[in-house]
């Protein structure tokens, strides 16, 4: 059978819009509630984010204070070279002077002590004091003078006696010795 109905226009229309204005809630909610999961899942993204960043920030200043640890062991391995390059220059010229001292002790007669080993104006000249009671001695170092000068001595250059002064029976004397 067909439905009768007998409520009045006005009703109805009523009736229509409280559907409507139901339907309409409906989507409202829904759209409320989609609009919250968004904003909620916007914020916990950039909570998230927040997170990781300072986390990625805090291994970079990590990073940095490694670097900076890392460059002052660079400069001071740099200073460390440099010294080590200095007291090996320091050195080296030690042993250097040190073998001409030996070079020079070696043709001195075994009765003469030397007194004084001074290095000269130039690098590889030495100016030695010493004495001796030995009256041989003076005649040992004139011909060991001599025979550096005519170039028998391989190790040296040149030879001169400064001076030679007898006092209560001791020589002394002053040598000039340029060393190869």
């Amino acid at each position: 059978m067909n439905e009768l109905n007998l409520l009045p226009n006005e009703t109805k229309f009523n009736i229509s819009k409280i559907r409507l204005i139901k339907n309409i809630k409906k989507y409202v909610w829904g759209l409320g509630i989609v609009w919250v999961v968004v904003v909620l899942l916007i914020f916990m993204g950039l909570m998230i984010t927040n997170e990781l960043i300072k986390s990625e920030e805090n291994k970079v200043v990590a990073v940095k204070k490694d670097m900076m640890g890392m460059a002052e062991l660079v400069n001071m391995g740099d200073e460390i070279k440099y010294r080590t390059k200095q007291v090996g220059g320091v050195l080296s010229t030690r042993f250097e002077y040190y073998d001409r001292f030996e070079k020079i002790k070696s043709f001195m007669p075994l009765e003469s002590m030397m007194v004084n080993v001074k290095l000269g104006e130039r690098d590889k000249l030495f100016r030695v004091t010493g004495s001796s009671s030995d009256n041989n001695v003076i005649n040992d170092l004139e011909k060991i003078v001599v025979e550096i000068n005519d170039g028998k001595m391989e190790n040296f250059s040149k030879a001169n006696i400064v001076s030679i002064n007898l006092k209560n029976g001791i020589w002394k004397y002053v040598l000039e010795v340029e060393v190869k």
